[in-house]
């Protein structure tokens, strides 16, 4: 009981927050709304902007899987899920300050996802953000879920935790063709109160768009990261076949005395047109002081093309992969079909390390996407 009177006292509070922004602050201009995938209020000196915005999935699965993986792992049902239930409010106030609220109602419970404060254009700096967000480490965990290729991430999602509290520094140069970002973060739940004030990580990213034509139809983008994490705990890895609904396969079980964690990754973002191309490589080294290391890896390669012509948007340095946007959507009244893509991906896990026998998997998945407008999306997968 308690507890959800904790969310319920947050949400209301939330609430009062944004009505006192809308009421109070912007009030003090002329405002002009509009709807971009999402509703949007910007002042007519552009001075403030606001957004309001929320993501719904759901998921549905049917499995398989012979004797002997269901004498190991237990029996696969079918099932389903609301895998995200999402509301979020984003602004700038004043030219130079961001800001983002984003909550989950998934799981019965209200969980924190992109909370944060960002000050813009700091002379040297660039921008400086403030609160609980994603690391930047992995591509495609820092890639939206409403512009993954696949319903899920690769096996790689489990050498880290996807957010944590902290503050990361980031900037782009050479006319946003070099960009990096770099933070120091505690792990925390999914309050995002950190877990133990004696557990942080130091984590950078340093990418560049080797090349880009002038409409971003072809580009290619290339980086790497690098995650220093100080562990006074356990540390663990386990991994799904890439399903959520799925067993849990692969399991490390905990690691004990830890000196500390080094998490490696590279990127490779390619785009032709139609033609996408997306890979990364992730080693997690562990260092154990005097007693044995352990170092654990996992890659894939995936591809993406759309059979109806469009391609896929440049973002930013920080998320590149875009919205997609159909040529026809479906619905407008002229006979639209939408968007179709194609996906094949592939992905290895290895998490054995002398003694440690976390297991191995390889996984190759095919998809279907079909994009009925920007906003929605069917996504078909069989792994």
């Amino acid at each position: 009981m308690k507890k959800t009177k904790n969310i319920l006292l947050k949400t209301f509070l939330l609430i009062v927050f944004i009505s006192f922004l809308l009421v109070n602050v912007f009030g003090q201009s002329k405002f002009n709304s509009e709807w971009d995938n999402t509703y949007k209020f910007s002042s007519d000196d552009g001075q403030f902007k606001l957004k309001f915005g929320g993501r719904l999935m759901t998921d549905w699965a049917i499995f398989s899987q012979d004797d002997s993986m269901e004498s190991n792992f237990g029996e696969l049902k079918p099932g389903a899920e609301f895998r995200k239930i999402w509301f979020y409010n984003s602004g700038q106030i004043y030219n130079n300050i961001k800001y983002k609220v984003q909550l989950s109602f998934d799981g019965g419970e209200v969980v924190l996802k992109d909370v944060f404060i960002e000050m813009t254009d700091i002379p040297l700096l660039g921008n400086i953000r403030f609160g609980h967000f994603k690391e930047p480490f992995r591509f495609d965990v820092i890639t939206s879920s409403k512009n993954v290729l696949f319903m899920e991430n690769s096996l790689h999602t489990g050498f880290a935790n996807t957010r944590s509290t902290g503050v990361m520094i980031h900037n782009n140069f050479l006319d946003k063709k070099i960009s990096f970002q770099t933070g120091v973060f505690f792990n925390s739940d999914k309050q995002g109160n950190p877990l133990n004030s004696y557990d942080y990580n130091f984590t950078s990213r340093l990418t560049a768009l080797a090349f880009v034509n002038e409409n971003k139809t072809k580009y290619l983008h290339l980086g790497s990261s690098y995650s220093l994490r100080i562990i006074d705990d356990v540390y663990n890895i386990k991994s799904k076949p890439e399903s959520h609904l799925c067993n849990t396969y692969l399991n490390t079980n905990d690691i004990d005395f830890i000196s500390n964690l080094n998490l490696i990754g590279t990127e490779a973002y390619l785009v032709l047109g139609s033609f996408s191309f997306q890979s990364e490589y992730t080693i997690s080294s562990v260092d154990r002081g005097t007693k044995d290391d352990y170092s654990f890896s996992a890659l894939y390669g995936q591809v993406g093309f759309y059979l109806t012509g469009e391609h896929k948007s440049y973002k930013s340095a920080l998320s590149p992969v875009g919205r997609t946007y159909p040529k026809n959507n479906v619905g407008n009244g002229k006979n639209g079909i939408g968007a179709w893509e194609l996906a094949l991906r592939y992905s290895s896990i290895d998490l054995n390390s002398k003694d440690i026998k976390g297991g191995k998997l390889h996984d190759i998945a095919m998809g279907v996407n079909w994009y009925l407008n920007p906003a929605t999306k069917i996504i078909a997968n069989y792994i």
